[in-house]
C-alpha cells in the first residue's frame, strides 16, 4: 500500500512459476540479513527454517486470501522464486524461510507487456518521468522513463487501467501529475508506443564532479523525494513549472564514502537552466564523540548536521557529572539537570539513549559534544520543513524497524533513524510509551513550559507541543 515500495524493493514484482513468468501483487515483503562480528554473512543451517510473520495492511485484509504464494528474491537472475505457500492467521501471514534473503507474500497473475514513451509537445523525449499504472485489483505499479523517454512494463490482463505521468511540476520539489489517461489491457500485449504530450517542459541540466573537478563515475541528484542518476557525471531534471528549485548532488563512486555537494538553489526560467559543474566534497555520513567517548553516527539533512542516534552521555561537555535520578519522588520535584534510563534499565539506555529533563538541555556546561547543541524549536522546524512539513516528516525520520506495528509511513529516507524511546512523566514519574513514541526536547521555552517534537508509531506526522520541563525525553544534538 506504500507508494515508496518500488523505490525500496529489489528488481520488479515478477515471479517464476511453473516455467513461466507471472506478475505479482505483494501483501508483505521483508529483507533479512545476518552477519557475524567480522561482518561475514550468515545463513541458516540446512534443514533449519525461520518463521516470518507479516502484518497484513488494514486496506488489504478483506481481499487477502487464506493461503498465499511464498517467494524469495533470486538476486542472480533478478526475479522472485516460488518457494511454496504462507498461511493467513488473523491479520498476519506466516511463512517458513529456508534462507536469509528477501521474502514476499504475493498473488500471481498473468500479464501483458506495455510499452510507451513520454515526450514534450515539441517532440523531445522526457527522461526520469514517473509512470504510475493503477489497477483496481493489483494496486499501483511504478516505473520511470529512460534517457530516450521510453518505458517498458507489465500490466494485468483484461482490465481498464489508469496511466498517470508525473514530473516535478511545482517548486516544492515533489511529484505532480502532468498527464493522465485510461488504457485498456485485453488478452494481447499492448503493442506500439504511447505518447504523453507535455506542454510545459523546463529542464535543469548540469554535471556532478569530484573535488578535483572530474565528472563522477557514479552519482545521482536528489530533489525532494526524487532521484536522478548521472551519466558520466551529467544529469537532466525535467520540470514543468518555472520558479526556484533546490537539490543536492551525490558522488557514490567509492561505496565506503558517499560525498555530497552543498544544497543548490536555482531559478528555472522558460528555457530551463544549466547548473554547470557541481562539486561533491562534503562527507554525508560521519560521526562525533561525546566527552565520555560515546560515538554517534551523524547525517547531513538539508544544510543541517544531525546526530543519527539519541544522546547517552552522563556528563556535560566540560566533564561535569549529570545527576542520575532513579527515585520517582525525587524526579518529580527536580528543577535541576538530571537523567535516567527508561524503566531505570541500562539495557533500554544502550538501545534508546538516556532520558533527560529539560533543565539539562539548557545548562551552560552544554549537554551535547563540543561544537554541537540542543536545537531550538525553530531549528527542528527547518528539519521538518525540509522533509515536506509536519504532516509527513515523522515517517521520513522514523526507523523502519524497532517500532510497534503498524509503524505507519516509516521510510527513514532522511537517515535520522528515530527509535521509540518512550518518556518519563514528572507527576508520578511513570515510564511509558517505549516501542510506540519518541519525544525530543527542544531548548526553547514557552513561559513555564518547554517545547518538544513528538513522533508516534501510528502516523507519518511529527508534532510540536509544550509540556512541563520536569518530563524525561530524548535528546538529539545539532552541529553549531
Amino acid at each position: 500500500t506504500s507508494t515508496a515500495m518500488f523505490d525500496q524493493m529489489p528488481g520488479e514484482l515478477l515471479g517464476g512459476l511453473n516455467d513461466s513468468l507471472r506478475m505479482l501483487r505483494s501483501f508483505g515483503m521483508t529483507s533479512i540479513e545476518l552477519r557475524d562480528p567480522f561482518m561475514n554473512e550468515l545463513q541458516l543451517t540446512n534443514g533449519i527454517s525461520a518463521t516470518l510473520k507479516f502484518n497484513i495492511p488494514t486496506a488489504l485484509q478483506f481481499i487477502a486470501p487464506e493461503t498465499i504464494d511464498w517467494w524469495s528474491f533470486e538476486e542472480t537472475l533478478g526475479y522472485w522464486k516460488h518457494e511454496g505457500q504462507a498461511q493467513k492467521q488473523g491479520t498476519q501471514y506466516i511463512g517458513l524461510a529456508s534462507h536469509f534473503s528477501w521474502w514476499n507474500c504475493d498473488v500471481p497473475q498473468n500479464f501483458n507487456h506495455f510499452q510507451g514513451s513520454v515526450n514534450s509537445v515539441s517532440g523531445s523525449p522526457v527522461s526520469d518521468a514517473q509512470i504510475n499504472v493503477i489497477s483496481s485489483t493489483f494496486g499501483t505499479g511504478t516505473i520511470y522513463s529512460n534517457t530516450e523517454g521510453t518505458f517498458i512494463c507489465r500490466v494485468p490482463k483484461n482490465q481498464s487501467l489508469t496511466l498517470n505521468v508525473k514530473l516535478t511540476c511545482n517548486t516544492t520539489n515533489d511529484w505532480a501529475l502532468a498527464h493522465t489517461e485510461t488504457i485498456i489491457s485485453g488478452e494481447d500485449s499492448i503493442v506500439g508506443f504511447f505518447t504523453a504530450l507535455l506542454s510545459n517542459y523546463y529542464p535543469i541540466t548540469g554535471t556532478v564532479v569530484n573535488c578535483t573537478g572530474q565528472p563522477v563515475e557514479s552519482g545521482y541528484v536528489k530533489m525532494g523525494p526524487q532521484i536522478f542518476l548521472t551519466e558520466n557525471g551529467a544529469f537532466t531534471i525535467h520540470t514543468c513549472a518555472t520558479g526556484s528549485y533546490s537539490f543536492r548532488c551525490f558522488n557514490n563512486t567509492n561505496s565506503d564514502s558517499i560525498k555530497v555537494s552543498e544544497m543548490i538553489s536555482l531559478q528555472v526560467e522558460s528555457i530551463g537552466v544549466n547548473a554547470g559543474n557541481i562539486q561533491t566534497c562534503l562527507v554525508m555520513f560521519g560521526s562525533v564523540a561525546d566527552v565520555e567517548g560515546n560515538n554517534y553516527e551523524t547525517v547531513l539533512i538539508g544544510d543541517q548536521w544531525w546526530m543519527a542516534e539519541n544522546l547517552r552521555t552522563a556528563r556535560f561537555s566540560d566533564g561535569s557529572i549529570i545527576l542520575n535520578v532513579t527515585d520517582s519522588a525525587a524526579w518529580s520535584q527536580l528543577i535541576t539537570p538530571a537523567w535516567c534510563n527508561y524503566d531505570n534499565s541500562p539495557a533500554y539506555g544502550a538501545l534508546y539513549g538516556k532520558l533527560y529533563n529539560w533543565y539539562a538541555t539548557v545548562d551552560p556546561r552544554n549537554l551535547c559534544p563540543t561544537g554541537w547543541h540542543v536545537p531550538l524549536d525553530a531549528e527542528w522546524t527547518i528539519l521538518t520543513n525540509y522533509l515536506g512539513g509536519l504532516a509527513v516528516s515523522g515517517g521520513k525520520m522514523k526507523s523502519t524497524t524497532g517500532w510497534n506495528s503498524p509503524n505507519t509511513a516509516a521510510t527513514n529516507e532522511s537517515g535520522f533513524t528515530a527509535l521509540p524511546a518512550g518518556s518519563r512523566g514528572y507527576d508520578e514519574a511513570i515510564f511509558y510509551g517505549v516501542g510506540g513514541l519518541i519525544n525530543f526536547w527542544t531548548s526553547s521555552e514557552n513561559t513555564s513550559d518547554a517545547w518538544l517534537l513528538g513522533i508516534g508509531y501510528n502516523g507519518g506526522n511529527a508534532g510540536f507541543a509544550t509540556i512541563s520541563k520536569m518530563w524525561g525525553f530524548s535528546v538529539r544534538c545539532l552541529r553549531d
